[in-house]
């Protein structure tokens, strides 16, 4: 599909997006607590899996 796929460090290297897109909804508590200075400054997910929703 050439969906390009970065490491956390050049995604933060090129500024923060509003949104992350985040597949691997069965890792989402680890993830959202690694990311919590990213939601804290407005950042969101989208989580489409089981069932879609924004955090």
């Amino acid at each position: 599909m050439h969906i390009p796929v970065f490491p956390i460090e050049k995604i933060q290297e090129d500024g923060a997006p509003d949104y992350y897109l985040l597949l691997v909804w069965n890792y989402a508590p680890g993830i959202l607590a690694q990311e919590e200075e990213f939601r804290r400054k407005g950042g969101k997910f989208i989580v489409p899996i089981p069932n879609p929703h924004i955090i």
